[in-house]
């Protein structure tokens, strides 16, 4: 989850099935619950891992453009890496 408070796709799902948090004052009534199947939910894991880019996640040219090279201590062109990201992004829209 987005706070690293859920650690799985379907731990999420079952967060949100459930209403969100358990109790308390941030509890949302705009979060109303639902049903779900075991066979539901991994459809919806399975379509949700689907829509991830390994290519790209593993694409040494999209990498952190700050992170210090192991071999020489330089920097990325963070300018070359930033401009390849945006026209990755712009070319999966």
């Amino acid at each position: 989850m987005h706070d690293g408070s859920i650690a799985t796709l379907e731990g999420v799902i079952d967060h949100y099935a459930a209403r969100g948090r358990v109790a308390g004052p941030l509890k949302s009534e705009f979060v109303p619950g639902f049903v779900i199947t075991e066979q539901e939910k991994a459809d919806v894991v399975a379509f949700l891992k689907s829509l991830t880019d390994e290519e790209f996640l593993t694409n040494p040219k999209y990498a952190d453009p700050f992170k210090q090279s192991e071999s020489t201590g330089d920097q990325d062109n963070s300018l070359q890496v930033s401009a390849e990201l945006a026209r990755h992004r712009k070319s999966k829209s």
